[in-house]
């Protein structure tokens, strides 16, 4: 177990876990994410129809490239290996970005509701 599951990160992993199991949305990106990449990449989600675990929660969420826990108000969580694949087609240089940047053990993105639009609901 590394460093990150059983230091400051281990609330946010516990949440984490539980979610895996929730129900999966399609939502859209209608909105530029917030968030500490750059904007360019940022940008790159505008349009993208993307697999999301449950309902959306207000918890808080880990700042990666600060380590710090930051309250975003509420979230849908997207798995991270699916919402690359996709990413990807769009933007490889963005993908690449994000598979670079983002730590390998946060297996989910987050989205604000403000950013989305659920699309479809199901399992």
């Amino acid at each position: 177990m590394s460093s990150l599951t059983t230091g400051a990160f281990g609330p946010w992993f516990e949440w984490d876990r539980k979610r895996k199991e929730m129900p999966c949305l399609i939502i859209k990106m209608v909105k530029v994410p917030a968030g500490p990449a750059p904007e360019k990449f940022r940008e790159a989600w505008l349009g993208l129809e993307l697999p999301a675990k449950g309902e959306a929660f207000a918890q808080p969420e880990v700042d990666f490239t600060t380590g710090e826990m930051v309250i975003r108000g509420k979230t849908y969580m997207v798995p991270k290996e699916a919402a690359l694949k996709i990413l990807e087609q769009k933007s490889p240089e963005a993908a690449q970005w994000f598979r670079i940047y983002f730590p390998p053990e946060m297996e989910h993105f987050t989205f604000g509701i403000d950013e989305v639009e659920v699309i479809s609901r199901g399992n």
